[in-house]
Parts: C-alpha cells; structure tokens; sequence
C-alpha cells in the first residue's frame, strides 16, 4: 500500500563537474529519490518555488509530493535524501517542512 506525504524542501544540485550533468531541471520533475538506509527508489514530482527551472550548482525551495511506500517510516524536517538520474547523484533534498493534509 502507498501513501502521499507532501513536504516543502530545500533541493540543490550538484555542479556539473560533479554529477557530470550538464543541464538543469524544469520544475515538475520527477526524479528517482533515495533515503538513506534504503535500496529501494520513492516516487515523486519536484515543483520549485517561485521559479521554473534549476541548473546544476543552484539550491532553491520546493514542494515535494512523494508517492510514499508504507514500510518506509514517515520523514520529517531535517530528513536527507538523494537525487538520482538514472544511476547518477545529481542533487540532494532536505526536509524543511511537512505539508499536513496533502
């Protein structure tokens, strides 16, 4: 059984000589995202705050809808995750916030 949880985060991507990514995303992205202490991706979609687009290197706020399995425990602020691209790290996310009734 899965579980929406909303959370409002901070996203940053890693420079391009980092993550060997050389574009940015548009907000409504839906990357893989990965929790530490976990081998199993969560889905969700990435909408960023009073901007359209993040290139690598930026840092922004954004909402976080998570299609959230039930076995893994609730996540709160202060909680990191991983952004992958297929196999490549390009970002990380930290909770600042969680969005109660989404």
């Amino acid at each position: 059984m899965e579980d929406l949880q909303s959370v409002r985060a901070e996203i940053e991507l890693l420079p391009a000589s980092v993550s060997g990514k050389s574009q940015g995303y548009r907000s409504g992205i839906r990357p893989n995202h990965f929790f530490l202490g976990y081998d199993h991706s969560v889905i969700g979609v990435v909408n960023f705050i009073d901007r359209e687009w993040l290139n690598p290197g930026e840092r922004c706020s954004a909402v976080v809808k998570f299609i959230y399995p039930q076995w893994m425990p609730r996540i709160g602020p202060g909680v990191q995750w991983c952004i992958n691209d297929g196999t490549r790290h390009v970002g990380n996310g930290t909770v600042l916030a969680v969005i109660d009734g989404a």
